[in-house]
């Protein structure tokens, strides 16, 4: 228990309370911030990824993707004849 928040006045607690919140809210927009900023490192990381990876494709073209069997449903698998 705290005995010496009891002695305080309630002006010195409504102060303390005020510090407290306004450095909560400090602390919760700095994180959003970085999170902003972590998702867009991410999301550049993944393009310079894909497009080493990959060639470019112009509008309209055709490719040809494929997909691997670990992402194929039981049943596409069994009317293929793997299973």
């Amino acid at each position: 228990m705290q005995y010496v928040a009891l002695r305080q006045s309630k002006k010195d607690m409504g102060q303390e309370f005020y510090a407290y919140y306004s450095k909560k809210e400090e602390n919760i927009k700095k994180q959003r911030e970085d999170v902003s900023q972590n998702l867009k490192r991410s999301a550049d990381k993944m393009k310079e990824t894909c497009s080493k990876k990959f060639k470019d494709v112009f509008v309209g073209s055709t490719v040809l993707i494929d997909v691997p069997k670990v992402d194929k449903g039981l049943l596409q698998i069994v009317l293929e004849g793997l299973y």
